[in-house]
């Protein structure tokens, strides 16, 4: 009788590590924002960058209230599908981009 209740506690403490690692780390992900993500969005994240001058595009604000208003899940898909001018970003894993959103 022991073991099952065993098992069950043993597997809900598994459970908060898990969701942890599904967030990811905001510090990591600063560093991958850092040397992914801020030639285009800008060291601030802003996205006002000469690359975007460059390219007469708009680039999203990450601080601002519209884009804090995305899910996790639509943040992942437009680094992994891409968006609008934005192309997918390729070669990130997981963990990494976990951690950006995490960031973001």
């Amino acid at each position: 009788m022991k073991f099952p209740i065993t098992r069950v506690l043993l597997s809900l403490l598994a459970i908060p590590s898990a969701l942890m690692a599904e967030q990811g780390s905001v510090e990591a992900g600063k560093t991958v924002f850092m040397n992914q993500c801020s030639a285009c969005h800008g060291a601030d994240a802003s996205g006002k960058t000469p690359l975007a001058q460059s390219l007469n595009v708009t680039i999203p604000d990450y601080r601002s209230q519209a884009v804090h208003s995305l899910t996790d899940e639509e943040i992942r898909k437009v680094i992994i599908e891409g968006k609008g001018t934005m192309p997918p970003v390729p070669n990130l894993s997981a963990e990494d981009i976990a951690n950006v959103i995490a960031f973001v």
